[in-house]
């Protein structure tokens, strides 16, 4: 958790409130391609309103999904992860699925996203178009 927090521990303690849904954010991203993007953005639109309470917001998951978009192209490019080291290994093989140009272009998109992320806009459709340009991107085969 402190290298997603960049090295910054109190940032890594209050990500640590989260890291039931950062788990499960792993293991949705990494199986895009069998569950879909409508599928994801249900359950992530759900952890957006769990309880009633606001238990994540829109940017977290925009912020997460840069950096695991950042670590697929820094191991296309370098060899390596920088926010997720324990996960080399499926950013690996992900990576070598995608173009490097398609992994910048959706970084980009995510730059864009992440400025419009507390916007009020319908949650739901929010995180689609995001999921769906990761998927787009990341399943693009070289």
């Amino acid at each position: 958790m402190l290298a997603h927090a960049s090295g910054m521990p109190l940032e890594a303690a209050k990500a640590a409130h989260h890291n039931e849904y950062f788990v499960e954010f792993h293991k949705d991203i990494q199986k895009i391609e069998q569950l879909g993007a409508v599928t994801i953005s249900a359950r992530w639109d759900a952890w957006l309103k769990e309880g009633g309470a606001v238990v994540l917001d829109r940017e977290t998951l925009v912020v997460w999904l840069q950096k695991w978009v950042f670590d697929l192209i820094f191991m296309k490019s370098c060899g390596m992860t920088l926010f997720h080291a324990g996960k080399a290994k499926e950013i690996g093989a992900m990576s070598e699925r995608s173009h490097l140009t398609a992994l910048l272009d959706c970084y980009n998109d995510l730059l864009k996203i992440r400025a419009v992320a507390r916007h009020p806009l319908n949650s739901r459709l929010f995180i689609e178009d995001m999921l769906f340009r990761y998927a787009r991107t990341a399943l693009t085969m070289r």
